[in-house]
């Protein structure tokens, strides 16, 4: 969003795509308040918060301290969606002010006391606010522009999330079919089906960075093993992955349409 406005250079503040320290940025966020409302003495708030940073997959990786912080595979998910973007736009200058959060290639990391040395321009941002309030009074937001884009992200979703399930009915069936050479080469005729369908949708805006990496685990694997088995393992845990994803999405999704339909019913809730 910084770049498409015109924000050239981009800094970044606290995108530590990790946990330094081990530390999270839930204190006083909802997401603390959400685990403390539900905590019990067999299961109390520590034990949440130690789950959710460990059960991800965990791993250390490289800091902009030439150091290690630990990360999960949900957070690099975000790091190979940033570095993949960078090198499309070469002219945006971007830095990173969080010494310790993982290290994106593309994204050189700045001291803060080096953005102290830029002019002010607080006033040019509030003048460049002030025009956009005006235009707003003039100009009333086209809601109904919005449901249809929304909705048609949503019904996307809904369709990726339908191949998903259907790549794994299928998978199901010829893990109980490994000895049958036919049913084999029909199944992995289908499921080539799925992923050329999975793959056509990625294409667009839809799939969202959270997904993309799915999409390349789906064409390029790399697995210890090329057994079927194995291969089917993986492929079963990209499908339940995307599968995830989308509901997770289409359930962000669906709340935004329920409050963009009041917005266009109560403008003045805004």
């Amino acid at each position: 969003f910084a770049r498409i406005i015109g924000a050239n250079p981009i800094f970044f503040a606290g995108l530590d795509l990790g946990y330094p320290q081990k530390q999270t940025h839930y204190r006083g966020s909802f997401f603390e308040e959400l685990l403390l409302s539900v905590s019990k003495k067999n299961r109390p708030f520590e034990t949440a918060l130690f789950s959710y940073i460990h059960d991800a997959d965990s791993e250390y990786v490289e800091n902009n301290s030439e150091s290690r912080t630990l990360s999960d595979k949900r957070l690099l998910i975000y790091k190979w969606w940033f570095e993949t973007q960078m090198p499309l736009y070469p002219e945006t200058q971007t830095y990173n002010l969080a010494p310790l959060g993982v290290k994106i290639k593309g994204i050189s990391y700045k001291n803060l006391s080096e953005l102290f040395g830029y002019p002010e321009c607080r006033n040019v941002i509030d003048k460049k606010i002030e025009e956009v309030r005006r235009m707003t009074l003039v100009r009333k937001p086209d809601y109904e522009k919005l449901h249809k884009a929304v909705l048609s992200l949503n019904n996307e979703l809904i369709e990726l999330k339908k191949m998903a399930q259907e790549g794994l009915e299928e998978i199901r069936k010829l893990k109980s079919n490994l000895k049958n050479e036919v049913f084999i080469r029909q199944s992995l005729i289908k499921l080539d089906s799925i992923d050329r369908k999975i793959l056509k949708i990625s294409s667009r805006d839809v799939a969202g960075f959270l997904l993309q990496e799915l999409f390349n685990k789906i064409l390029y694997y790399e697995g210890t093993s090329d057994s079927y088995y194995n291969v089917l393992e993986t492929t079963e845990q990209i499908y339940r992955h995307l599968r995830s994803s989308c509901l997770y999405q289409s359930e962000l999704l669906m709340n935004a349409l329920n409050r963009l339909k009041l917005l266009s019913k109560y403008p003045d809730s805004l």
